[in-house]
């Protein structure tokens, strides 16, 4: 992987970016892209009281090669955002609003090979709204989601809110000490795949329903290699 922009926690937004000259916060880095370009962020934590929101369709985000970064806040994948990569980041969802992150609202967004939690504060991972626009052809891949949603249980909060999304790809991800479900599909998620999953530890593991008229639909593919009971 080639970086086209360098974020650094010891560098400065007023900076070009550059390996031997990065910015210093994920929004500027992020801002920073144009389709086809990668973002990278040194290992360290980058946080910030406002959300970081994808801005650019095409883009690419992850850690620089050989180190782990995390981004502490909100991170939300825009409409009309499309085709953005999210991969090998530490993604802790903690934001001043309890809002949910990562939160897709674009298309054929990736998340792969990422840990994301929020320390049961809210949702994690919430794909498509009624208000925001559809999450169509999201992966998540090989990621782990863990201790996210607020407790004591609410009955609200999961690893994985798949709302209002068509053909979603759930597969090879360790799903773990959630508050409620580990997956949910739930009012208008059409077509989605879960598979090679281990889910456990979670207040329940998947919930598949329909809501206001919508039945959830699943290729015939759909399933769930592995739960682990609790």
């Amino acid at each position: 992987m080639t970086c086209t922009k360098v974020a650094s926690t010891t560098g400065s937004d007023s900076a070009s970016g550059t390996e031997a000259a990065p910015f210093r916060t994920a929004e500027k880095l992020v801002g920073s892209l144009s389709s086809g370009q990668t973002g990278c962020l040194r290992a360290g934590t980058y946080s910030t009281d406002n959300q970081v929101k994808v801005s650019e369709a095409g883009i690419t985000l992850a850690s620089y090669p050989g180190e782990r970064a995390t981004l502490k806040t909100r991170l939300w994948i825009a409409q009309g955002d499309n085709d953005v990569t999210v991969q090998n980041l530490v993604l802790n969802g903690v934001n001043d609003s309890d809002l949910p992150s990562p939160t897709v609202n674009a298309d054929d967004a990736v998340f792969r090979n990422n840990e994301v939690t929020n320390q049961h504060t809210a949702i994690c991972f919430d794909l498509g709204s009624q208000t925001y626009g559809r999450a169509n052809g999201t992966l998540i891949e090989a990621n782990r989601s863990h201790d996210c949603g607020s407790l004591p249980a609410t009955n609200l909060d999961h690893g994985i809110y798949v709302a209002r999304a068509d053909y979603t790809v759930i597969r090879d991800n360790l799903i773990y000490r959630n508050a409620d479900r580990g997956i949910q599909l739930y009012s208008d998620a059409q077509h989605s795949t879960i598979t090679g999953n281990v889910i456990d530890g979670n207040g329940q593991g998947i919930l598949f329903a329909g809501a206001s008229g919508a039945k959830v639909r699943h290729v015939g593919r759909s399933r769930v290699v592995r739960v682990v009971p609790s």
